[in-house]
């Protein structure tokens, strides 16, 4: 993707965001290599990697809830 879509699009801001969410120096270096893709088997792969790991977070934060009452 060309440097001025990125800047439009302020997806430096975007991985800022992101890396000050992450937890670990590996997820913190993940999201500073993160790059968008115009690969349409990328964009599906990363897209059901994300549901994936929101459907485990809310599982977990669940079970969590369920045992604290």
């Amino acid at each position: 993707m060309n440097e001025k879509a990125l800047k439009t699009l302020e997806f430096d801001k975007i991985k800022n965001i992101l890396r000050q969410k992450a937890v670990t120096a590996w997820g913190k270096e993940k999201c500073e290599n993160l790059e968008p893709s115009s690969n349409m088997n990328i964009v599906k792969k990363n897209q059901k990697e994300t549901s994936e790991a929101v459907s485990l977070i809310l599982r977990i934060r669940y079970t969590t809830c369920i045992k604290c009452m």
